[in-house]
């Protein structure tokens, strides 16, 4: 209003100039109904008093520089109304996981999630591990067609979900449990999700699928799938097998390792771990095999046998080793302790069978006698994997007159590497070798065992024994309760 009379006097003024030059009065001006409405017919001499003397007057800081503030809202980035056919030249797709980039080819196709057949799936499912939607669960010869459908439809309805309520760079940044959890909500489930792989998978670049590809710092799996028709043999034939195998193998490494930097002591010099392994699984090689010159590891036979060759890696294991000091060690380090994960391959209907002969059970039962004289519990699924190897070990030698060697596991070294009998040590096998180093970890520390790496070194200066005395030794441990 302040500006306003102002304009309103400088008109007055002027006219009041132009009608005196012209003869006419100021009285005549104002009485003029066209220049003036009547709401503005007040004096001269106010309105000239308004200017002169103002209520209040706003000095403008003319000399400081003006402060500009600018919010940033982080929850709506800059692609917030991205499309999916945008996202598609987006550079960041490159380096999504699969399952952004296969929802984000659904949604440029204008496909629409089946959020029905979602909500009815995870409302009722046992097993959340498919909304982490690793690459696996795209894979054809991984997943059944139902499978397939889900982790598809999933996908692409989390990717909405991410879009509508983060914005696009969520589905450039890991997605916590938290944002499943409330992506179960959106679809009316209310459950709660939480990684079962423990963020060990969210590392993992995809660069193929079938065979799957899967590298991560460290390790590059070129994986096949095969089946192999024995109870005994942990095949790759289910996303959910790949996915264990593959979070199995980074925690078991990354636990191996920590424990031997705290009880290797002074010989941790034996440990080298390579800047890259690569794993293979050729469905023409049977067996197991770790090859530390070229640091390739080809695991066909057995999904639970993959860090006892990573074993072999890290400490250098070759050919001229001593194999009941090399199968020993790494044995130890992955059957018995520190990271006996294999107790869960060890089911009741398939970790005994291998001690049969031809049905005769006589072999387990003494080993079932002596596993419950050792724990004062019943051998069942799961077990107590150090007190096995000991029952293994006593059975073997006590009972069998090395008699037991129908397979591969209790089959004497010289048998399995050719070796010649008159070798230490030749007469264990893969079953008693982890049990004969328990124990002289028990009596003289990892740190001096470790030195049996070096199969240069005697036995006699490492321990200040003999072969033969330390294996009665550990015998008349084994037999205590005789």
């Amino acid at each position: 209003m302040y500006y306003k009379n102002v304009r309103m006097i400088i008109f007055y003024l002027v006219m009041i100039f132009i009608l005196a030059a012209c003869g006419s009065s100021a009285d005549d001006v104002i009485d003029d109904e066209i220049l003036l409405p009547d709401d503005a017919k007040s004096s001269i001499s106010d309105i000239t008093h308004e200017l002169k003397e103002p209520d209040i007057v706003t000095e403008l800081p003319f000399n400081e520089e003006p402060i500009i503030e600018v919010l940033y809202n982080p929850i709506v980035p800059e692609y917030f109304f991205s499309t999916y056919t945008e996202l598609l030249s987006d550079e960041r797709i490159e380096n999504a996981e699969y399952w952004v980039k296969a929802a984000i080819l659904s949604g440029a196709e204008g496909i629409e999630p089946d959020v029905n057949m979602l909500t009815e799936f995870y409302e009722t499912t046992n097993d959340f591990s498919i909304l982490r939607l690793f690459a696996a669960r795209f894979c054809d010869s991984l997943n059944t067609e139902d499978e397939l459908n889900i982790s598809s439809n999933t996908a692409l309805s989390l990717s909405n979900y991410l879009l509508q309520n983060e914005g696009v760079y969520k589905l450039f940044q890991p997605v916590s449990d938290s944002d499943r959890t409330k992506w179960l909500e959106s679809i009316g489930v209310f459950r709660e999700y939480t990684d079962p792989y423990e963020g060990y998978l969210d590392s993992f670049i995809i660069s193929g699928l079938n065979p799957l590809i899967a590298e991560t710092e460290g390790a590059r799996f070129d994986l096949a799938t095969y089946s192999v028709p024995r109870s005994d043999i942990q095949g790759f034939d289910t996303a959910e097998k790949m996915e264990y195998f593959l979070y199995r193998e980074m925690h078991g490494k990354n636990y191996i390792v920590n424990w031997l930097n705290e009880n290797a002591g002074d010989n941790i010099s034996q440990v080298i771990i390579p800047a890259k392994i690569r794993y293979l699984s050729r469905p023409n090689i049977i067996r197991n095999s770790a090859y530390w010159v070229t640091q390739d590891i080809n695991i066909n036979s057995s999904m639970s046998a993959h860090l006892h060759e990573y074993i072999h890696i890290i400490l250098r294991h070759t050919s001229t080793s001593s194999n009941w000091r090399s199968e020993g060690l790494a044995d130890f380090l992955t059957f018995i302790y520190p990271y006996n994960y294999r107790r869960i391959f060890f089911e009741e209907e398939n970790f005994l069978f291998m001690l049969s002969d031809n049905g005769d059970d006589k072999y387990v039962d003494i080993i079932k006698e002596t596993y419950y004289k050792y724990t004062g519990n019943e051998l069942k699924s799961f077990p107590d994997m150090r007190a096995l190897s000991d029952a293994y070990s006593y059975t073997y030698l006590t009972n069998t007159d090395g008699r037991l060697n129908l397979y591969l596991y209790f089959r004497p070294f010289y048998q399995v590497y050719n070796e010649s009998r008159d070798v230490d040590g030749s007469e264990l096998s893969y079953a008693l070798s982890p049990s004969f180093i328990a124990y002289l970890t028990d009596i003289y520390s990892f740190e001096t065992v470790l030195q049996l790496n070096e199969s240069w070194v005697s036995v006699d200066s490492i321990f200040g024994k003999s072969y033969d005395e330390l294996k009665n030794d550990w015998i008349l441990w084994l037999t205590r309760y005789d």
